[in-house]
């Protein structure tokens, strides 16, 4: 079945939307283009484009030029044993006085280029981070899905409907140039001129980067921008392909379908944020766990009364008639010593049943009471991310806006679990520094058992009562500054 794709084109001169059905040799594709209007907030043009079609979207690619790209390099060995997130925040430090988006307020993303020079080089594309939550929820309004931004240059196939093995391409966008070369199956080597393609000062930086390479069988030429009309490159045999053409652009929209899509992309794609687990999916997590260890101790104690009833049985096929105590006097005596011996074992096993009742009884009250506790937290300051057992204790993962938060919360978790038998370690916090404030915090708390095994303290008489969660106190609000 044809599966739907929409990409969204958004230039400084016009807003685009392609429906595409992919799956078979060439994908069917609906466009619809009107000019860009007098605006500059990037999610209402995104609202603009989706509404020049009536269908629901599905899954919705945004190209836009609003995003800033640009080929970076990092001094040789700096980028050794870094994450590709690492990298990226690296080189938006880097990118922040050229592409005016502070690195603290950036959303980015970079690929490693075939490497040519003596310091790596890097594709880098960023947009400001505070668009992206706004960009998912136009979309998601409309129906649809979020599945990447990228600026709409480095298409990585040539446009030509009979491409050769070897090809090269010039792109001219309205805030850049970009310069793709590729030889049969080998990497996409890439090179971005940060310039306006009116200024003719590119072409001796583009003529100087593709001169590294043996001459190609296909010269392109992109024109992206109504404003770069007539300032290419002058190629030999060269392909002029213009974007306001529906047929070039139809060939360029099914290009950028298949390759959007594909595991390992070769042009840097902002990805949507990944999904934060919703509290009812925590509550609902935290409740089968307990119905979990409601279900063992009540299948251990249907066990351990099921035992008591073999031995007190035991113990009455013993004690016969006196008839047969008379007839069997020989035998008295040693039956006389079974039975103390099975009454000492009666005794024992009881009191072990009892003393492991009373603890997977005190346990589990902890361990609900502690579920209860973190449950009543705050979601707008404060979200609990994972819960984990170690062997030194509990440990409980979290993100905050303030970090006095996360202490709020180890002091109430304190108090409230102190009568238990579980000690709340000060919390370790870390600044992400998203905000310009610091936030927000990862903080890291651990819960340790000071009781020890077999002595199982008489729980507090407020345990002891059954109180509906519906009538729980509510947690009081966390003092603000």
């Amino acid at each position: 079945m044809p599966k739907p794709l929409t990409i969204l084109l958004i230039t400084a001169e016009r807003l685009v939307r392609a429906d595409l059905r992919l799956g078979g040799r060439a994908p069917d594709c609906q466009l619809v283009s009107q000019p860009r209007p007098a605006v500059d907030d990037l999610p209402s043009l995104v609202e603009l484009a989706l509404r020049l079609n009536a269908s629901r979207p599905k899954r919705v690619l945004l190209l836009t030029t609003e995003a800033w790209t640009q080929t970076l390099s990092m001094a040789a060995g700096a980028a050794a044993g870094m994450a590709e997130e690492e990298v990226a925040a690296a080189l938006a430090f880097e990118a922040e006085p050229f592409s005016g988006v502070s690195a603290f307020d950036s959303l980015a993303t970079s690929l490693p280029l075939p490497r040519t020079a003596d310091e790596p080089q890097f594709w880098f594309t960023q947009i400001a981070a505070s668009q992206r939550e706004m960009l998912e929820y136009v979309v998601s309004e409309a129906g649809g899905s979020l599945i990447g931004i990228a600026h709409p240059a480095g298409l990585p196939v040539a446009i030509h409907d009979q491409a050769p093995a070897s090809w090269q391409r010039v792109e001219l966008w309205p805030d850049s140039v970009v310069c793709l070369r590729r030889d049969g199956r080998g990497p996409l080597h890439t090179h971005v001129i940060n310039t306006n393609p009116q200024s003719l000062t590119w072409q001796q930086d583009a003529e100087y980067w593709f001169g590294q390479f043996d001459p190609p069988e296909l010269c392109e030429t992109l024109v992206g921008s109504d404003r770069a009309i007539g300032f290419g490159m002058e190629q030999a045999d060269g392909a002029q392909h213009d974007l306001a053409d529906e047929a070039v652009i139809r060939r360029w929209m099914s290009g950028w379908a298949q390759h959007a899509l594909e595991r390992r992309a070769e042009v840097p794609i902002l990805r949507p944020a990944p999904k934060t687990m919703a509290n009812s999916t925590r509550l609902a997590i935290a409740g089968m766990i307990g119905v979990a260890m409601l279900i063992l101790c009540v299948g251990h104690y249907h066990w351990s009364e099921a035992a008591a009833q073999a031995a007190n049985q035991r113990v009455a096929e013993l004690r016969q008639p006196a008839e047969e105590l008379a007839q069997a006097q020989a035998e008295a005596d040693d039956l006389e010593r079974q039975l103390t011996t099975l009454n000492n074992q009666v005794d024992r096993m009881q009191a072990s049943v009892d003393a492991c009742l009373r603890a997977m009884d005190w346990n589990r009250r902890r361990m609900g009471q502690l579920l209860t506790a973190l449950a009543a937290s705050d979601p707008n300051r404060l979200v609990i991310q994972a819960i984990d057992t170690r062997r030194e204790g509990i440990r409980i993962r979290g993100i905050s806006r303030r970090p006095e938060t996360a202490n709020q919360l180890a002091a109430r978790l304190a108090t409230e679990l102190q009568p238990l038998g579980l000690r709340v370690s000060a919390p370790d916090k870390e600044a992400r520094f998203v905000m310009d404030d610091g936030s927000p915090y990862l903080f890291e708390l651990l819960i340790q058992d000071m009781s020890q095994f077999g002595q199982v303290p008489e729980p507090p008489e407020a345990a002891k009562e059954t109180v509906d969660p519906a009538d729980a106190p509510k947690e009081q609000q966390e003092v603000s500054e």
